[in-house]
């Protein structure tokens, strides 16, 4: 299979359609059909041999990270790179706490 080099005029004017359908998806409020996030996880982890992580579903991030500071009470903003978070989603994360007129930027 080769890489593509070039977008031909077509695929080059689906850019911004692309962009916003997954935009909207990312920025979703919706509630998540949680039985059918469990079984892909379930199945992605048995694809590729390794063990199931505990599957927690949190209402919001700021309530996801409390329940990580209190599962990992040595875990502090400043060291928070232990999780092998992309740094990107991280200053987002914590941005929003301080900051809810942020945007996340791609």
């Amino acid at each position: 299979m080769s890489l593509i080099e070039k977008l031909t005029p077509e695929e080059e004017a689906l850019i911004p359609v692309y962009r916003q359908k997954w935009q909207k998806i990312a920025l979703s409020t919706e509630r998540i059909d949680r039985d059918k996030a469990v079984e892909v996880l379930k199945a992605t982890y048995t694809a590729i041999g390794k063990q199931q992580p505990e599957i927690i579903f949190c209402q919001s991030p700021y309530a996801g990270l409390k329940i990580i500071f209190k599962k990992l009470p040595n875990l502090t903003f400043n060291n928070m790179n232990v999780l092998s978070l992309n740094n990107n989603f991280c200053d987002y994360i914590i941005g929003d706490l301080t900051n809810r007129d942020r945007e996340f930027s791609y």
